[in-house]
């Protein structure tokens, strides 16, 4: 149960009175995340802890003392629960897609649509919730898939499952869905009981879960003479909206900054033919950033659509943001931008640099969410002064 609780300089917070369950939960996870984790979380909720509290053991000690007496949020246990029974170890990788049908589900509702799924789909998945709030939910979804093994000298084949499972966001009202993990397979499989669980939940025949539509047009604008109308169809709406969210990225808003494309695959002209493509990366000019080069906006201008991409950006991590002390860190970002899916991931082969490539992660996952439900266009102007028009 939550309850308000005023600190000082009036702020209200919501803290939250646990029961057992949840208490040894918190207990669990405290055991499974390392030092670093807790950290960064920690530090995610702007939560200091007390001199006193110098050894791991204090830490975990003093957040289950601060947590059994109701001192603590709801959003830090489930952030912590969330980090430690994550099924997926690199939370840097993730499939996007999307639907269209309203979905508002109250928390006791859901809980009781999952017991019921769980109970019909006993042997082949299972789906449990990790936290939960009206504008987004993290599920643990597991898929049971049977497999055989046939045996050469008894010539009879054994039946043994394999499990998938993955955490999975729901944006209820961006409605658009997340899967944490990098393995197409696993993606595949959990996405099948993912779309028949929200059907389920609305109760109709038909639900699909498809790429997010990334369609936008550039605004029409007069010529000259003041009457012809200069449009821009041989842009692709779906090129035009990925540019946006380049830009978007780039600017004094987000945590990011210094766009740089260093590759680029385009859908060839003969699209209908298939695995045929136009890549270009920067080896090819000396590096710098292609977006900036005459071909690549030719091709964009031809109304070609922009497949997969990667790029170099800057992510700023906040060291005192009062004393405006900062750390910047150059990232290397992909996209895959498919028929069957929107795949977003940073490349990271430095695990001294995990906690703050995890956070990049989640800022960058935040503004690509936020930009696809935005109906118009942030970056308009800018996108015609980037293909010279």
């Amino acid at each position: 149960m939550s309850k308000d609780v005023e600190v000082k300089n009036g702020e209200v917070i919501k803290v939250y009175e646990p029961n057992e369950k949840e208490i040894s939960t918190l207990k669990h996870s405290l055991r499974i995340l390392n030092k670093v984790q807790i950290k960064n979380i920690l530090e995610l909720y702007q939560i200091d802890l007390p001199a006193s509290v110098k050894t791991g053991k204090d830490v975990n000690e003093y957040l289950l003392y601060q947590f059994t007496n109701g001192l603590l949020t709801r959003e830090l246990f489930q952030q912590l629960r969330k980090t430690a029974f994550n099924p997926e170890l690199d939370a840097t990788d993730g499939f996007y897609l999307a639907f269209e049908e309203d979905l508002n589900v109250q928390e006791e509702d859901l809980i009781q649509y999952t017991q019921e799924w769980n109970k019909e789909q006993l042997n082949t998945s299972y789906i449990e919730i990790l936290d939960y709030s009206t504008e987004k939910t993290s599920f643990l979804v597991k898929k049971k898939i049977e497999k055989f093994f046939y045996d050469r000298e008894t010539e009879l084949s054994t039946t043994y499952f394999d499990e998938h499972q993955i955490m999975v966001d729901v944006y209820f009202k961006k409605r658009i869905v997340y899967f944490q993990t990098r393995n197409t397979v696993k993606f595949s499989s959990v996405k099948t009981v993912i779309r028949d669980f929200i059907k389920f939940i609305l109760n109709i025949g038909k639900f699909a879960l498809d790429p997010p539509k990334l369609n936008q047009k550039l605004n029409f604008k007069l010529k000259e003479d003041g009457w012809t109308a200069e449009s821009y169809d041989n842009i692709s709406p779906n090129t035009i909206k990925l540019l946006d969210l380049f830009l978007e990225l780039d600017n004094d808003k987000s945590s990011f900054s210094d766009f740089e494309c260093i590759d680029i695959t385009f859908d060839h002209e003969y699209s209908n033919q298939k695995d045929v493509k136009e890549r270009i990366n920067s080896q090819n000019y000396d590096g710098g950033d292609l977006l900036s080069k005459e071909e690549v906006k030719q091709l964009i201008l031809k109304k070609r659509i922009i497949l997969n991409i990667k790029f170099n950006i800057y992510y700023r991590e906040i060291i005192d943001a009062k004393k405006e002390r900062f750390v910047y860190h150059s990232i290397l970002v992909g996209i895959e931008n498919t028929k069957s899916y929107f795949r977003l991931y940073i490349y990271n082969t430095d695990a001294t640099l995990k906690g703050i490539i995890s956070q990049a992660y989640e800022d960058l996952k935040q503004v690509f969410i936020e930009h696809y439900s935005e109906g118009t266009l942030l970056n308009e102007d800018k996108i015609k002064s980037l293909l010279g028009l």
